[in-house]
């Protein structure tokens, strides 16, 4: 975190154009300076996993964040380039609610007493626990 910090206090950041990550943008009305300043404020209760392999084969570790803004957990995926700084390649609603509902679809109706997306519900429960630790520290 603290070489992340310092990176971004040199002015050294990239966010990647996905499409996601300008459609979660224009959602909100934020803008890139935004997603600067939200970095800019990430603490360790914000993370969530990492360094882990970049699946697009980039040898720079990534970490990944979730952060609750206005109300909505925001997917964060971070890495450290030698060369730009802090690169962000995701910034955008988490989705979890989004594949639960998608894979209940795919399998049809419930059978009695099996409760569907168990492991993706559990998720869901450590993700509300987190916001909610967020919020009471900004009390």
């Amino acid at each position: 975190m603290d070489q992340v910090q310092q990176e971004l206090k040199s002015g050294k950041f990239v966010l990647i154009p996905r499409a996601k990550n300008l459609q979660a943008l224009a959602k909100h009305g934020l803008k890139s300076n935004d997603v600067f300043r939200t970095l800019c404020k990430l603490t360790s209760n914000d993370y969530a996993k990492g360094p882990l392999s970049d699946d697009s084969g980039d040898p720079c570790p990534v970490w990944i964040f979730r952060k609750s803004i206005d109300g909505k957990i925001c997917y964060i995926k971070i890495k450290l380039d030698p060369h730009v700084g802090v690169k962000c390649s995701s910034f955008h609603d988490h989705q979890m609610l989004a594949v639960i509902n998608r894979k209940r679809q795919q399998s049809g109706r419930l059978q009695p007493d099996v409760q569907d997306n168990a492991s993706l519900w559990e998720k869901i429960r450590n993700l509300d626990d987190n916001a909610a630790r967020q919020v009471a520290s900004q009390i």
